[in-house]
């Protein structure tokens, strides 16, 4: 599929908090969740990221997509980024050869990767442990790394976006549709991230270093808050969770509101929640509650007697005038009921 070759290239800006922070190492206080592959972001760009997404999930379903997703984990540590780069090394992963390897890689019929000019691509890199600086190419077929330790993943800045279109748990390409999507009326743009090159359409950096954009703020300031994205895809046990000390009766809805750092879910049951072995002392268990607000890990541990295992949770909000969203989470709670861990 032809993707657009218009997109807005911009560099990657480091926000001040990075300055002098070795590119794959970056302090865990600086980073948030972005809800994918167990990923993180640096967080002034996961408040863009936030915002993107935000505007671009309600409308995969029309752009022939059921969900986002990564194509790699972040941030990319030195060493992640080395697999990446160095096929001497890695010849099972690394896309790019030194010189003294190029006559061999041309003999077996091997051709180099080019830029958008048409030119080959050339880089100069002294590897781990070689003595010397050395020129590398791009063996073709292969998409462009960042030099090792140069990478705007590795300051978690950049993520590789791809879809989610099937049952798998591998990810799937971004298509024209959404890159098309993100570029009308300048979203991605708005939201603080562009594009490194028109030949990576699913490689999105934030460039807006410190500086929040307007839309973002706007945004943040109708939602009321301004919180990493909350988990869309946790990493649940293969095991399931021990039974909460409370026990759901009859249906029920789920709904989120975000905080900083966290969110928080509200349970509303239709009958009952009741507490079965004394374990939440704020619950009444003779009467029963019809309404309780938990963290993360305690709406799983409370949903994990009532549903399978390999079916995930996804949270596809509609915001409400109280701050709260209402979680599109029916079909999964409905399976989760008939299908009992």
């Amino acid at each position: 599929m032809a993707m657009p070759k218009n997109m807005i290239t911009k560099p990657m800006k480091r926000p001040s908090d990075l300055i002098g922070v070795i590119n794959g190492k970056i302090p865990s206080e600086l980073l948030v969740p972005i809800g994918k592959r167990g990923s993180f972001m640096h967080h002034t760009a996961a408040r863009g990221w936030r915002c993107l997404m935000w505007h671009l999930t309600p409308q995969l379903a029309r752009l022939g997509a059921d969900d986002w997703d990564l194509a790699s984990v972040d941030p990319r540590t030195f060493q992640r980024q080395w697999e990446i780069y160095d096929g001497r090394t890695y010849p099972g992963s690394g896309r790019y050869l030194p010189e003294s390897m190029w006559a061999a890689h041309e003999a077996k019929g091997g051709t180099w990767g080019k830029r958008d000019n048409g030119s080959i691509e050339v880089d100069l890199w002294q590897s781990p442990g070689r003595p010397t600086i050395e020129r590398w190419r791009r063996m073709a077929g292969n998409a462009m790394a960042a030099i090792p330790g140069t990478s705007p993943h590795g300051l978690a800045l950049a993520v590789d976006l791809a879809l989610d279109d099937d049952e798998d748990a591998i990810a799937d390409p971004i298509t024209e549709a959404v890159v098309r999507f993100l570029m009308e009326n300048d979203l991605a743009l708005n939201c603080g991230f562009a594009w490194s090159t028109p030949s990576e359409p699913w490689h999105l950096q934030w460039f807006m270093g410190d500086i929040i954009p307007e839309f973002v703020l706007a945004w943040e300031r109708l939602m009321g808050e301004h919180p990493p994205l909350p988990p869309t895809d946790p990493q649940i046990p293969t095991n399931p969770l021990p039974k909460s000390g409370l026990e759901l009766i009859g249906m029920y809805t789920i709904s989120v509101r975000y905080g900083p750092g966290h969110a928080k879910y509200r349970i509303t049951a239709k009958e009952v929640i009741h507490e079965v072995n004394g374990d939440a002392a704020n619950i009444d268990k003779d009467a029963g509650v019809n309404e309780l607000e938990v963290g993360w890990e305690g709406l799983v541990a409370l949903l994990a007697s009532r549903r399978s295992v390999g079916n995930p949770f996804r949270i596809n909000g509609e915001p409400r005038t109280d701050g709260w969203f209402d979680a599109n989470l029916d079909r999964h709670w409905e399976a989760a009921r008939n299908n009992p861990a």
